[in-house]
């Protein structure tokens, strides 16, 4: 009986649930090669390490045109800064515009990771900040969440610590 128990449990193993397993592992690798194949929902690390220096190095020229040729024409922008969001580029370089006159900044990348289910990344940055004219600069880490269409910013917010910022108003 237990022998006939255990070849039974074999048998329901070995020709039922095993095969069943693998063809779900089929089933789902092939839809991981379609998304990838599409451009997927899933970005890789050497495209989001070069979305991540390409934005950052248009923010470190401090030109407007430089950095709204990273966005979508229908971004929606927000900082600490801002109150709320910006919505489109032109009220977007209107912000840059005024921004690039108070302060000299620098970013430096940190690291950047893929978000799942959408094209986009965590990009974690490293920046100096220096009110114009003054001499003192300070430094903060941050992080932008930064959504992609097309491999234009759509969404972009922006976190870091403000409070840093108080010694330089």
């Amino acid at each position: 009986m237990i022998a006939r128990t255990i070849l039974s449990g074999y048998f329901l193993f070995e020709r039922v649930l095993f095969p069943l397993y693998n063809t779900l592992l089929l089933v789902i690798e092939s839809c991981q090669q379609r998304l990838q194949n599409k451009g997927g929902t899933h970005m890789d690390s050497t495209k989001i390490q070069q979305l991540a220096e390409a934005f950052l190095g248009a923010w470190n020229t401090q030109k407007v045109e430089n950095v709204l040729a990273c966005y979508s024409k229908d971004t929606v922008y927000r900082d600490p800064n801002t109150r709320g969001e910006i919505k489109g580029a032109e009220s977007f370089g209107a912000y840059l515009q005024k921004l690039f006159s108070l302060w000299k900044m620098h970013w430096s990348l940190r690291e950047a990771y893929s978000l799942s289910g959408v094209e986009g990344a965590a990009v974690l940055w490293h920046a100096s900040l220096q009110k114009m004219g003054n001499e003192e600069a300070v430094k903060v880490d941050g992080m932008d969440l930064v959504i992609l269409e097309n491999d234009l910013i759509t969404r972009n917010e922006v976190y870091f610590d403000r409070s840093v910022l108080q010694t330089l108003l």
